[in-house]
Order: C-alpha cells, then structure tokens, then sequence
C-alpha cells in the first residue's frame, strides 16, 4: 500500500487480498490431554512403495474372495432327508429292479426298461436314480441287504460248526425266495460282471469278497474252538462250499433241475460233518 498525495494506493498483492474478502478462521488443530498439539505427520511414503502397498492390497483382497469362494462351493446345503413315503416308494422301486435283474441280468436293467416294468414315466425315476449306472448300484445295495436279512443277520449269534451249518442252510433256501425269481442275484451278477471294468462290478468284488471272509472266518472260529482239526485250511473249505452252492444255482437255472439244491446241501453238509469228525479224533 502506497500514499501518493492524499490518494493511498494498493499494491497488486494488497489489492488481490482485498477482493478475495477476510481469510476462513485457522482449523482448530487436534490437542492431547495436556493441550500440546499432534505434531503433524510429515512423513511421505515413496510412490513405488504406495504403489506396491496397493498392489498388495489388492491382491490380499482377490485371494481371500478366491478362498471364500471356493469354501463355498465346498460347503454345500445337505440334501433334506428323505419322507417315510418316499423311502418306502423307494424300496419299492429297488425290490422290483432286483427281481428284474435276477431274470434278465444287471446290465439290461435301465431306467427306460425299469419304468416299462413298473408303469411309471421315466422322469419320476429320474428323481431317484440319475443315471444307469447309479441304478445297477443301488440295485446291487437292495440285494445285499436282502442277502444280510435272510442269510447273515440270523446266524450273528451262533458260533463255530454251527454258524457255518446256518449260514449253508440260509444261503441255499434265500435262492428260492420270490425277491429273486431267477436265482441267485450275486450268482448271475458275478458271471456277468466278472470283465466288465466300472463301478458296478468294483462293488461286486466287495460284497462277495466280504461273504467270502465271512466264510473263513467261521471256519478259523470252529478251528480255535477245537471243532475241527488245527490243520484245515479255513480258505479252501469256503471256496468248497462257494463253489458248490453256485453250481446247485447253475443247475438249477439252466436245466431247471429242483434237485440241484438238494444234492448241494447234501455235499456241503457231508463236508462240514467231516471237518468235525476230524475235531472229535483229535479230542
């Protein structure tokens, strides 16, 4: 500001102030406790530090979407169980594909042929066999649970020789029960499947390796009891009797010979009688 004569003239920089009007009052500055003021943070971080910083960031933040998606693709809502109605519709359903495969094989039995036999559009039993294959398997469940009803279960609380006699009298009537009108269903699905590769005969092999042990294992029993003789082999007496009873099957499918079963039963019997001839001559 300059006074010439009895004018007062302003400089630029005075006069630039004057128009932009009165400065905005100071930002109150943040104090602690003892009313000393924040010293301002002054430090600067690098631009390719922020830059890493950032990039880092983001990609913490695509991994942990990455893992949360993934988690939830792992952790799926369960199934809702299953109505009463719709477990005996079920079983229904699996007791006529089992006597249906029992007569023209495992490998004919197909949704299409199944809903033919029972009358029901090929959509409803979609609904609970989402393909062929899961049809044989679960058809191959229902005969395993029918073979542990009739033959397994009622034999649990016997032991030794007796077990074993049970077991041979159970196994060679169950062939003759109406939930199989061509026989032996593991019978016919060990033939059919013996070469064919997949799911189906994978567990096949299972349950008949697990009767076979079963077998054995009653026979090892009659041996530790003393009811036979030390020297038996418990594997060659099951695959005896194994053999045996699915050639009285075979007999009496193709030939349809009634007394097939018969002279299976006497040989399996006359063999266990023996084995314990062999345990009283050792007492």
């Amino acid at each position: 500001m300059r006074k010439q004569g009895g004018t007062i003239r302003l400089t630029r920089k005075a006069a630039s102030r004057f128009h932009r009007g009165p400065r905005p009052p100071l930002r109150k500055q943040a104090c602690d406790a003892a009313g000393r003021p924040y010293a301002p943070n002054t430090t600067r971080v690098p631009a390719r530090a922020a830059k890493k910083s950032s990039l880092l960031e983001r990609t913490v933040v695509l991994l942990v979407s990455g893992e949360m998606a993934s988690l939830a693709r792992e952790v799926r809502p369960a199934a809702p169980p299953q109505r009463p109605r719709g477990i005996r519709t079920r079983r229904a359903i699996l007791r006529r594909a089992v006597a249906l495969a029992s007569v023209e094989g495992l490998e004919a039995l197909t949704i299409g042929r199944l809903a033919s036999a029972l009358r029901m559009s090929k959509s409803g039993l979609f609904a609970h066999f989402g393909s062929k294959e899961e049809l044989q398997c679960s058809a191959v469940e229902a005969a395993r649970a029918i073979f542990v009803d009739a033959v397994i279960r009622p034999a649990a609380e016997l032991r030794g020789l007796r077990r074993l006699r049970a077991y041979c009298q159970r196994w060679l009537s169950y062939t003759l029960l109406r939930d199989f009108p061509g026989g032996c269903f593991f019978t016919a699905a060990s033939l059919e499947f013996d070469d064919r590769p997949g799911r189906v005969r994978d567990r096949i092999v299972e349950l008949m390796t697990q009767w076979m042990r079963h077998l054995e294992t009653t026979v090892h029993e009659a041996r530790q009891a003393g009811e036979i003789d030390a020297h038996v082999d418990p594997r060659a007496v099951a695959f005896e009797i194994h053999s045996l009873a699915m050639g009285a099957n075979w007999r009496n499918r193709l030939f349809k010979d009634p007394a097939a079963l018969r002279l299976a039963r006497r040989a399996i019997f006359a063999r266990i009688d023996q084995l314990a001839a062999t345990g009283r001559r050792r007492r």
